[in-house]
């Protein structure tokens, strides 16, 4: 089984990568993390695509673009960026041309699960409204951006209430 874990926080994601690291050894464990050069990027990916046991990739913002990851398992969330392109953009790095495994399975790490929380709301908002875990939206990335600022104030406003009332409509 091969994991990509993406978090928004290169800091995370690097004490993340160091822990698995000392837990599971070099061969199971890689990175794409801020600051690394592209030939230590390459390096990472291929050997993290070429290891015979069970691996995992971790990957802080700068892994959320340009990676062709067709080859890997599961998509772990460990944070829900506020900006729907970006989900999308992740799960692009492992949703590609050339992909011979059927589903994509995708975890989230959510903060909090109780539906008064704004993170458990924001997650409901990008399942619901805008089904971003089950299909591209690009063809709807337009109007993402025109509601991303009455998003941002109605979850600084009322908080959960606010977000499901936008999933709502």
């Amino acid at each position: 089984v091969k994991v990509v874990v993406f978090s928004s926080s290169s800091h995370f994601a690097r004490e993340l990568y160091r822990n698995l690291k000392s837990d599971n050894g070099t061969d199971s464990t890689f990175a794409v993390l801020e600051g690394m050069d592209s030939d230590a990027v390459d390096g990472d990916v291929t050997r993290f695509r070429d290891a015979r046991c069970n691996a995992v990739l971790i990957c802080d913002r700068s892994g959320e673009e340009g990676l062709n990851l067709h080859f890997a398992d599961t998509i772990i969330h460990a944070d829900l960026p506020l900006a729907p392109t970006r989900l999308e953009q992740r799960i692009g790095r492992v949703d590609r041309y050339g992909r011979t495994h059927e589903k994509i399975h995708q975890r989230i790490i959510i903060p909090s699960d109780h539906k008064s929380s704004p993170w458990y709301a924001w997650f409901q908002l990008l399942k619901q409204a805008f089904c971003i875990f089950d299909e591209p939206v690009s063809e709807v990335q337009f109007v993402i951006r025109k509601l991303r600022q009455e998003i941002a104030l109605a979850m600084y406003r009322r908080g959960a209430t606010g977000l499901h009332s936008i999933s709502d409509r």
